[in-house]
């Protein structure tokens, strides 16, 4: 069995704190039914404390008291998955919510274990007009640590300096340069905002279509730099 952790990206606008700090709170609720054992790493932004957190999970807080930005906030998880001797990291939003069974969330993990190099996105259960995978790919994918290692999140995909989505651009440079090492998980599947049972909005999300044509425009150089070479 590979050791893993979960990796968390949050953050808790003043504006709508509350309900942030449930939807984390959701979303933790999910994990200790389905994967109570698997440690988890939080890169918390612009929170007033962590008292609020369950204290029967091995969570590990790395405090932030300003934004940080979406892209720095995953390039921190990063790093701090990499000082660690974990082999694969399954990431999350704060604000994802899963939907699988517990069978299925257990087959998971042992697909992840039969692939220890390798990565996966969820695809099959939205449509994303951008891609091939499910929208937001950074919820519920498992990536090994020699992947993560080898391709840092880079500064010119920053969306919020330039219009870029970078989790489809990152998801994308793995599928076109590593493709033998993508494995598929089945009966597993992450929604957000998009979900009409949660109106509330997810903090990442960008509408400016500007950042799609911005998107199709990287995604096309990659495809051809490492899928037409």
């Amino acid at each position: 069995m590979t050791k893993k952790v979960i990796g968390i990206v949050s953050y808790f606008p003043t504006n709508n704190y509350q309900a942030r700090q449930q939807r984390l709170l959701r979303l933790l609720g999910q994990l200790k039914t389905y994967w109570p054992f698997l440690p988890i790493i939080i890169i918390a932004q612009n929170w007033c404390d962590n008292n609020f957190l369950p204290k029967d999970l091995n969570i590990t807080v790395y405090n932030y008291s300003s934004p940080l930005g979406i892209l720095k906030a995953r390039q921190e998880l990063r790093n701090k998955f990499l000082e660690t001797d974990y082999e694969q990291i399954i990431m999350f939003d704060d604000d994802a919510v899963i939907e699988t069974t517990e069978t299925k969330a257990q087959e998971f993990l042992q697909i992840c274990d039969n692939n220890p190099k390798g990565f996966m996105f969820l695809k099959g259960h939205r449509h994303d007009p951008l891609g091939i995978y499910d929208p937001a790919q950074l919820n519920g994918c498992c990536i090994s640590r020699w992947l993560i290692e080898a391709e840092p999140l880079r500064e010119e995909w920053d969306p919020q300096k330039y219009g870029i989505f970078e989790d489809v651009v990152y998801a994308h440079l793995f599928h076109w340069k590593y493709p033998e090492y993508e494995f598929e998980v089945f009966g597993f599947a992450c929604v957000q905002w998009s979900n009409p049972k949660y109106p509330l909005k997810s903090t990442w999300i960008i509408t400016d279509r500007r950042c799609c044509q911005k998107t199709r425009e990287l995604l096309e150089s990659l495809k051809q730099q490492y899928l037409d070479k």
